[in-house]
């Protein structure tokens, strides 16, 4: 299929959103580049930032790793995909950006409302949902940009091309990303704002559609456009097949939010949820696996005479990248080898695979296309050639050694020995063999932020050095239809049905969709809707199956609330999981397994992704108060290989609450504190007092319940009968 013809075409461009878009990635890719580089460093030396005092409470684990991924999805992949949309909406519609103050309005816009939310989330606190830390407001207020500059600029853009033009395949992927995002952000967010309208179960079913609709259309959709355009620019200029890139995108509309509860395999989701998120999610990496070769066999149909080119080789390590990320996806689905990827590092290495490995290479070979001087400065030269190495170097670095991290953690928590026991009973002795993988992270970080900061430098001198003309020579997109040979079934005897099918297999019903805007987006809105549908229906039985009476936990009294703000905004579920699952190992070394009535009061729920330290579902009675406010104020005296950062600043800091219940139940915990040899003052301040205190009310409270609830329920049950 050819996606630009060989003839130029000359049109004229607004440039500067585009290229101030692609400057402005850079610069939030280095920024974020330097974060990963700390929290890697914290997985090796985690009292690191000791020395700081309390102002190093700033820079915990915890609290960077919200910080690292929303300068990584709001700042670099955010501008990265609307420098390519600006720049893919005029070239392939072969017109001049529609009203281009808009675009600017755009760019300024959207990065106030990037550091707006990396200010709140460091500050206040974040929602404790992957992908989803920053605060309500900011899904709102992107939402609001979202729709009022960039659809209205992309629309008018498009609907200025020339009628008989075939939108080509890259920009199928950009407009599937434009109309997704607003629903993914409007109804995410309904799930994990402080006036959910869900709660238990349902929360974190929706929580993980959003993310897996985050990482499908945020991360990835537009990073597969790029690829289509780059595998074309690079190769030979024509895609392999026209009938995969169909099947591809179909697949990823049809099927990208579907999903996302296989994070979920045997956790305490319905049984219908985790079926239908393994099912779609198979077929959704399948079509994509297919995608991943239709991309490598356009690019490998370029003669050998650039194969050392840079721009070709980071479109391949990107390709790459790709195939190897729809072959975990279909691996990660499958529930029987999902017990060994949850919660391990193996799931973030999926993550960062997406991230630097598809994204992050994509966005650098697509700036050699931007920038006119790119290409004469970098393609044979030193800096071409360092840029590229350190980038994709640094991405294999950390992807490798996060993936053998996981295999490794798996081991350490699912062996049992020959008498049924854990043969590693101790939480720690993964982190024991992990650590020297955590230092080859480091290594790589390093690498990935000095390729950040080249990019930086190329760009700004670049866009310094070269003449920016408006009337840029280009190759038009191809308005030539897919061939499609006459059915050899024609005067055979079977039936028109057959005949029908075959017509349908060449995919000649989607040319009219790719002539017509208004009928590819309207079909892309309504397969949408239809995969809200579908997924929507087991969050809704999952409500209805949850109407009994609360046996696992009760709600939370108004200081164990307190501790649970705390334990939010400090980040907790970003190394701390609260989902012990129906297997042996983890019931020898958690305690039950989680029910679905054990996350009944809690919004958002803290099931959590990655267990840098153990499960805390069932945390509650396992150790005492002392013992947790020890914990808290230097965990390396309890657990000398622990990685986990002191919280000190949390006991030292004030309770201040005149609510007679907080008052007393903090009375409680200290007085059992003070007879177990605790300290009765701390920091000049009564411990009772303290935060601290409600925030081990709270770890107490995990996975028991009250015995007032306790007595209620039975009061219940037995007036009842």
């Amino acid at each position: 299929m050819n996606v630009e013809s060989t003839t130029p075409y000359h049109a004229s461009y607004h440039l500067s959103s585009e290229r101030l878009f692609l400057f402005a990635t850079a610069l939030w890719a280095s920024a974020a580049a330097v974060v990963g580089v700390l929290l890697a460093m914290l997985l090796v030396m985690p009292k690191l930032f000791y020395e700081l005092g309390e102002s190093g409470q700033h820079f915990s684990f915890g609290r960077l790793y919200p910080l690292h991924i929303q300068m990584l999805v709001y700042g670099m992949l955010g501008n990265g995909f609307f420098a390519f949309a600006y720049f893919g909406v005029q070239r392939f519609c072969r017109v001049t950006l529609a009203m281009p103050f808009l675009a600017i309005g755009h760019l300024l816009i959207w990065q106030v409302l990037v550091i707006g939310a990396i200010v709140t989330s460091v500050s206040s606190g974040t929602q404790g949902r992957l992908l989803g830390y920053a605060p309500w407001w900011f899904d709102v207020a992107s939402v609001a940009v979202w729709l009022g500059l960039f659809v209205p600029v992309m629309l008018a853009t498009v609907a200025r091309k020339d009628k008989t033009l075939r939108i080509a395949p890259p920009l199928w992927f950009v407009l599937a990303s434009m109309i997704a995002i607003p629903m993914i952000q409007l109804l995410g967010n309904a799930s994990s704002s402080s006036g959910s309208i869900y709660g238990g179960v349902q929360d974190a079913m929706v929580q993980w559609w959003s993310a897996r609709g985050l990482v499908t259309f945020w991360m990835t959709v537009p990073a597969v456009g790029l690829l289509y355009s780059l595998v074309a620019k690079v190769g030979s200029g024509v895609i392999h097949s026209y009938r995969l890139t169909v099947i591809h995108f179909w697949s990823i509309v049809l099927l990208g939010c579907w999903g996302g509860n296989i994070q979920w395999h045997f956790s305490a989701i319905t049984e219908s949820a985790d079926s239908v998120a393994m099912f779609a999610g198979l077929l959704l990496w399948l079509g994509c696996l297919g995608g991943a070769y239709n991309l490598w066999r356009s690019l490998r149909q370029r003669s050998g005479e650039n194969r050392r080119n840079v721009v070709q080789r980071i479109t391949t390590a990107a390709v790459l990248c790709y195939a190897i990320y729809c072959l975990d996806g279909i691996y990660m689905s499958m529930k029987s080898f999902a017990l060994t990827t949850q919660f391990t590092d193996w799931a973030t290495a999926n993550q960062y695979l997406a991230i630097f490995g598809v994204s992050g290479l994509s966005l650098i070979a697509f700036s050699f296309s931007l920038v006119p001087g790119w290409a004469s400065a970098t393609s044979g030269g030193k800096r071409g050639t360092c840029l590229r190495r350190f980038a994709v170097e640094g991405a294999v670095f950390q992807i490798i050694a996060l993936y053998v991290a996981g295999r490794a953690q798996s081991f350490s928590w699912f062996h049992l020995n020959e008498l049924g026991r854990l043969e590693y009973p101790e939480f720690v002795n993964a982190i024991r063999w992990t650590q020297p993988l955590w230092g080859v992270v480091v290594v790589g970080a390093v690498l990935w932020l000095l390729a950040m900061m080249l990019w930086v430098i190329l760009t700004v001198r670049s866009v310094a050095d070269s003449t920016i003309d408006t009337r840029t020579n280009v190759k038009a997109a191809s308005t030539s239809d897919p061939i499609g040979k006459p059915s050899l079934l024609v005067g055979a005897p079977v039936l028109g049905v057959a005949i029908g099918l075959q017509t349908w297999s060449q995919m000649l019903w989607h040319v009219p969709l790719e002539r017509r805007s208004s009928a590819l987006m309207l079909r892309l809105t309504a397969a949408f809707l239809v995969g809200l549908l579908i997924f929507y229906v087991p969050v809704l039985l999952a409500g209805a199956s949850s109407i009994e009476t609360p046996l696992t936990q009760s709600p939370y009294t108004a200081l164990e609330s307190i501790g649970r703000e705390i334990y939010i905004r400090e980040g907790c579920v970003s190394c701390h999981t609260q989902a012990s699952r129906p297997l042996v190992p983890e019931v020898l070394r958690f305690g039950a397994y989680s029910q679905k009535t054990d996350y009944q009061f809690d919004r958002p729920t803290q099931f959590g992704f990655r267990r840098v330290g153990p499960d805390l579902a069932r945390e509650g009675g396992r150790q005492t108060s002392f013992w947790h406010w020890q914990h808290l104020e230097n965990p390396q005296n309890i657990t000398a290989d622990s990685v986990m950062p002191a919280f000190d600043h949390i006991l030292a800091s004030p309770l201040d609450s005149d609510d007679e219940a907080v008052i007393k139940q903090a009375e409680l915990i200290a007085a059992e504190m003070v007879s177990g040899g605790g300290p009765i003052l701390y920091d000049g301040r009564l411990v009772m007092n303290s935060r601290g205190v409600a925030l081990i009310a709270y770890l107490q409270r995990l996975g028991v319940v009250a015995p007032i609830a306790v007595t209620t329920a039975a009061t219940i049950e037995g007036e009842k009968q």
